[in-house]
């Protein structure tokens, strides 16, 4: 978007805001204590939306074939006694 837009930003401004992004995003889902619901759901939201955008370039098969293991994966989480939503519940 910012070639697209000819968007006048420098390096250093854009590593900050991207860096500022993660380390809020990660306090926000890990340490949830003191922040507010709003902050943590519009950092998923952003992931997913982000996730999903680079799935976009992605050929057919690779596509299917990721969600795919994610469901599978998902499903192992969920439904076995030794999955990793054990560890974190």
């Amino acid at each position: 978007a910012i070639q697209i837009y000819h968007l006048p930003v420098d390096k250093l401004s854009y590593y900050l805001g991207l860096w500022n992004f993660a380390a809020v995003g990660v306090f926000a889902v890990f340490y949830g204590k003191g922040v507010p619901k709003t902050i943590t759901q519009g950092y998923l939201i952003c992931t997913s939306i982000i996730l999903a955008w680079h799935l976009d370039y992605f050929d057919e098969y690779s596509t299917w074939g990721l969600l795919f293991m994610l469901a599978l994966y998902d499903l192992c989480a969920v439904l076995t006694p030794c999955g990793p939503l054990k560890a974190l519940v």
